[in-house]
């Protein structure tokens, strides 16, 4: 009884995983079409519940409509604090973004102490996941 009971078990975490990662896909899609269709308010909702559920790409795209002021209220600190999460979740994007910005000095003070930090870690997550690659084409 202990073994179908486990085995029972396995297979339900073998279902409802990917099940799982589909929603996320669909929720991801759906942020995505409303922030292309200019809907920022719906993508700001479906952005925030992904960011906080530890998407890096939520969290950064999240970022960038703090930074803007779409779908939100203008907040560049909070803009940056979900960059900050999004690049030490492993994106590119993210990292690349926020080197940027300290090497300029756009939205933050300019720093080239964090700039350098940003954009080594940048290159550290390219160099393990070529995002960068996959980004750009």
């Amino acid at each position: 009884m202990l073994k179908r009971t486990a085995v029972f078990l396995m297979l339900l975490v073998l279902v409802l995983v990917p099940l799982g990662a589909a929603a996320e896909q669909d929720a991801f899609d759906e942020a995505e079409a409303a922030l292309l269709a200019g809907d920022y308010d719906k993508a700001f909702r479906k952005y925030l519940r992904l960011a906080r559920d530890g998407s890096p790409k939520a969290q950064y795209e999240l970022g960038l409509l703090y930074l803007h002021g779409k779908g939100v209220r203008k907040k560049v600190d909070r803009g940056v604090e979900w960059l900050k999460e999004a690049a030490n979740n492993g994106s590119y994007l993210a990292a690349n973004e926020l080197g940027n910005m300290y090497i300029s000095g756009k939205d933050v003070l300019r720093d080239e102490k964090q700039a350098i930090h940003w954009l080594q870690q940048a290159e550290k997550i390219n160099e393990s996941t070529n995002e960068a690659d996959v980004e750009c084409e």
